[in-house]
């Protein structure tokens, strides 16, 4: 009987610890998804930015903005990645 009663102690714990590791998981991707998030949205709010100020000034001045509109794009791929990679965990 002491035995059975070891067993299951020992099976409470380990459940127990796999839960407390799930949710660690589970709060560390909802994390990174937040951060993405945030990020998406000032990228987007950049670019529209970026967009309206083209509309708004024509001749040299569109060109300069739309050479830095494809800077950030490519900033934005990076870090997107980026983010995936976290989410993957091959950090």
């Amino acid at each position: 009987m002491k035995k059975e009663q070891s067993v299951e102690i020992g099976t409470d714990k380990s459940e127990e610890t796999l839960l407390t590791q799930w949710q660690t998981c589970v709060e560390m991707a909802n994390a990174v998804s937040q951060r993405r998030d945030a990020m998406n949205n000032l990228f987007c709010y950049a670019e529209s930015c970026n967009r309206c100020s083209c509309f708004l000034y024509l001749g040299r001045k569109t060109i300069m903005l739309l050479v830095s509109g494809i800077i950030v794009c490519v900033v934005w791929i990076f870090l997107y990645q980026k983010f995936q990679r976290t989410e993957q965990g091959k950090v």
